[in-house]
């Protein structure tokens, strides 16, 4: 038992030690199928030669291959389709119509809209000569009607003036006559019975009679007294109110036994008023008071005449504001038969504004008729004959971009990022391999067709292609830099291309940051088709005329690069300053010179670890250390 175990540890142990020399051949083919010979003989070594020559550092991304120009192309009016001029693949110019639709209610509407500005413009030249014929002869006959009555009132008013002048020249003759009075209005009446005087017997009566010689301040007072053959005396009381503020004097009527007439006249009485008067007959036997009577004395003639002059003044006023209200009137009327810059202005406006809608319908019915923007090929028809319509317009887009009434639809794929390089020298594989990852991804379509997208038309004659790149690359991008597209599904195509533009805004997907860079491809065969896949490498860094070695030349220590010179035989460590790092040349700016021979590095089996040095192409393969300066693998 023992035996058998030991002799199976033995053979595992020539199992593995046979297994490890034949991983190191097969390491030491392989990387002498690259180098040449591993033997460190400085005959044998690998070399290189300095010169001049052009180092560039690129970026890479893929994506899918889109029309630059999609037009999802829409009828700009909404009616009924009544014919489809195209099929799906069909390939069409610029101009072709692509659908109808049933013009009778954009005609109608037209129409109407024409007959509006018929009625616009009429009005505006009927306004500019000033009205129609009817509305010429109404005004016409409006304004007689107003100057008529202006006439009118003018010959009242100088009537009315004449008066008052008259009014104010008899004012001015009565006033040198003294005033007198303008009329005479004595009048007398009775107000009540005689009073018997307090004896008990009544011997004398008096009697109040009417006034006479009324004037406009004077007046006679009038009555009849019976002493009753008793000693009597007798007087008058006047005044404006029953009070009888005022008598005259006391006048002796004699002792008679028969009625004798008795009067009294007053004076400085007010003018036109109306006084109250009675007779008061006083003897031995008592008091007697006659029946009151009225009298009202005449109106002086000036103020009769200053009473006039009021009136008539109030009249030619009266006048004088209806000379003037009628004489706006007849202004009135005459400023509206005469057309006003204004409403001419309004006119005007009115037949713009219905211009403009009569342009508007004009467009509607010839949109009725859809043609095709672009030359190209329909990629989609969504209507059949009989469907409504909206219409939404359309136009032009490109990059994955759309505008109103139309939509682009373009593929913004995004694969593998990562960083490949080309040069004009240098020989032997470099080191470096992808940094992005291999797997590829996808995002939407940053346009779709809109339902009421009447046809999508594609011009396959410009492509493009937009690939998401890495955030840590984006900012070495820029407009105007050059590209190359690798197609897998074509492997002996390459394809031109430019930058034509970058995105300022990240997409995230799988918390991965890319952003969309678009690169136009220039002069594609036509075995390109959209929706291919497209590996694009976009130069960022380019120094032209300028001393370059491979990458793999240059070992690395911290700050400082060195490379092994080979001359006479011999080789020597050189210290060397780096300038932009391609990804299989790298650019001297110091220590070497055009036709130095570099010994490039060649592939061995080693123990020691090379952590700490780096060459630009990366370490080698196998266990930690590995091999050093290789092409393969990730050694420090």
């Amino acid at each position: 038992m023992r035996f058998a175990t030991r002799l199976i540890r033995r053979r595992s142990f020539v199992w593995y030690t046979v297994l490890g020399l034949a991983v190191a051949a097969v390491a030491t083919l392989g990387l002498e199928s690259i180098y040449g010979s591993s033997s460190a003989s400085p005959s044998t070594a690998r070399t290189v030669t300095v010169q001049r020559g052009t180092v560039q550092s690129s970026v890479s991304a893929s994506g899918n291959v889109s029309a630059a120009t999609s037009d999802s192309v829409s009828f700009q009016t909404s009616g009924t389709l009544t014919a489809v001029d195209v099929t799906l693949g069909q390939k069409v110019t610029a101009g072709q119509t692509l659908g109808t639709l049933d013009p009778t209610s954009a005609q109608a509407t037209l129409t109407s809209a024409e007959a509006a500005l018929s009625a616009a413009q009429y009005t505006l030249s009927s306004a500019k000569q000033g009205g129609t014929t009817a509305q010429l002869d109404q005004n016409k006959a409006a304004l007689v009607l107003a100057q008529n009555q202006l006439t009118s009132d003018q010959e009242q008013l100088a009537t009315d003036e004449t008066n008052l002048t008259k009014a104010q020249n008899q004012l001015t003759a009565d006033q040198a006559l003294g005033c007198p009075a303008a009329s005479s209005s004595a009048s007398s009446s009775s107000s009540g019975a005689g009073s018997s005087g307090a004896g008990s017997a009544q011997t004398s009566t008096s009697g109040t009679g009417s006034a006479t010689n009324a004037s406009d301040t004077a007046v006679t007072f009038t009555g009849t007294v019976n002493p009753g053959g008793v000693d009597t005396t007798y007087y008058f009381m006047y005044g404006t109110t029953v009070a009888y503020s005022s008598a005259t004097p006391s006048a002796d009527a004699g002792s008679g036994t028969t009625s004798v007439q008795v009067s009294a006249t007053v004076t400085g009485l007010t003018p036109d008023t109306t006084y109250l008067y009675r007779l008061v007959t006083v003897n031995s036997t008592g008091t007697s008071v006659g029946v009151a009577q009225t009298v009202s004395t005449a109106a002086s003639a000036c103020v009769v005449d200053q009473q006039s002059i009021a009136s008539d003044q109030q009249t030619v006023t009266k006048d004088k504001a209806t000379v003037t209200a009628q004489q706006y009137t007849v202004a009135s009327t005459s400023a509206g038969q005469a057309v006003t810059s204004s409403t001419i202005a309004q006119d005007q406006a009115q037949v713009l504004e219905d211009q403009n809608t009569v342009t508007a319908d004009q467009k509607a019915v010839t949109d009725t008729v859809l043609t095709a923007p672009v030359s190209g090929i329909v990629t989609s028809v969504n209507d059949v004959v009989g469907d409504t319509v909206t219409g939404s317009g359309s136009s032009s887009s490109g990059s994955g971009s759309s505008s109103t009434g139309s939509t682009t639809s373009s593929s913004t794929g995004s694969g593998a990022t990562g960083s490949s390089s080309t040069s004009s020298t240098g020989s032997g594989a470099t080191g470096s391999g992808a940094t992005g990852s291999a797997s590829t991804s996808s995002t939407s379509s940053t346009g779709s067709s809109s339902a009421s997208a009447f046809v999508t038309i594609q011009d396959i004659g410009t492509l493009e292609v937009v690939a998401g790149f890495a955030e840590a690359n984006i900012s070495k991008m820029a407009v105007g830099e050059t590209a190359t597209a690798t197609l897998p599904a074509l492997p002996n195509t390459t394809v031109a291309g430019t930058v034509v533009a970058v995105s300022p805004t990240s997409t995230v997907t799988s918390n991965v940051v890319t952003y969309d860079v678009t690169i136009a491809l220039q002069n594609p065969p036509t075995s390109v088709k959209v929706g291919m896949t497209a590996d694009m490498s976009v130069v960022v860094q380019t120094a032209s005329n300028t001393l370059e070695v491979p990458s793999a030349a240059i070992t690395t220590t911290g700050p400082i690069s060195t490379v092994t010179v080979l001359a006479n035989g011999k080789q020597t460590v050189t210290t060397v300053t780096t300038g932009l790092v391609g990804d299989s040349t790298t650019q001297i700016l110091s220590g070497l010179s055009v036709g130095q021979v570099v010994v490039e590095p060649v592939a061995s089996v080693s123990g020691a670890s090379t952590t700490g040095s780096s060459t630009a192409g990366g370490g080698g393969f196998g266990p930690p250390g590995g091999f050093g300066g290789g092409g393969f693998g990730g050694g420090g």
